[in-house]
């Protein structure tokens, strides 16, 4: 779903309309809310469905261990996606890079705390990899917040009704993506 931030922000970023940039970030990430709540429905009965499609009781059940531990990060992952096309398209990597090495050296860091040190197994995999996609979330969030320069300040608005208003045109672009 996040395709189509790349599309739309392109032709606006070239057009120089940097607060539509803003207007489609922020409906982009409105529909991801809602994506993740039906997500959420979905995974949370994850052990019913492996059942229905004949799965092993106990690897239904480690899935559903695993799903309930990282869901939180998912949402946030999504967020993060969502805000790296966004800096993408107007030509903004390094900050990308460095906090994707950064928490990477984190995740490693905290598979083995809560692998090795504390034996958590599944639900320890799940809170490293939630753990990770929080920290690139708001690291970055921070970082563009807080870097003056980066980013067109008329691009980086709260939702206002534009966000909503672009809300189909949006679809037209992210759904094939």
């Amino acid at each position: 779903m996040c395709g189509g931030i790349d599309t739309l922000v392109s032709q606006a970023f070239g057009r120089k309309d940097y607060y539509l940039c803003g207007v489609y970030l922020n409906t982009a990430r409105l529909i991801l809310v809602v994506l993740a709540v039906l997500q959420t429905l979905v995974l949370v009965n994850c052990r019913r469905i492996f059942e229905l499609l004949e799965q092993p009781a106990d690897s239904a059940e480690v899935a559903q261990q695993y799903i309930l531990a990282v869901l939180p990060g998912l949402f946030l992952n999504m967020q993060f996606e969502c805000l790296r096309r966004f800096l993408l398209v107007q030509g903004v990597y390094n900050p990308i890079l460095y906090i994707l090495v950064g928490s990477l050296l984190l995740h490693m860091c905290s598979l083995y705390v809560y692998l090795i040190l504390l034996d958590l197994r599944i639900v320890g995999v799940a809170v490293a990899t939630a753990t990770t996609y929080s920290i690139n979330f708001i690291a970055l969030t921070l970082y563009v917040h807080l870097k003056k320069n980066l980013v067109r300040r008329e691009s980086w608005h709260c939702f206002d009704l534009n966000s909503v208003m672009q809300i189909p045109r949006y679809l037209r672009f992210g759904l094939p993506s």
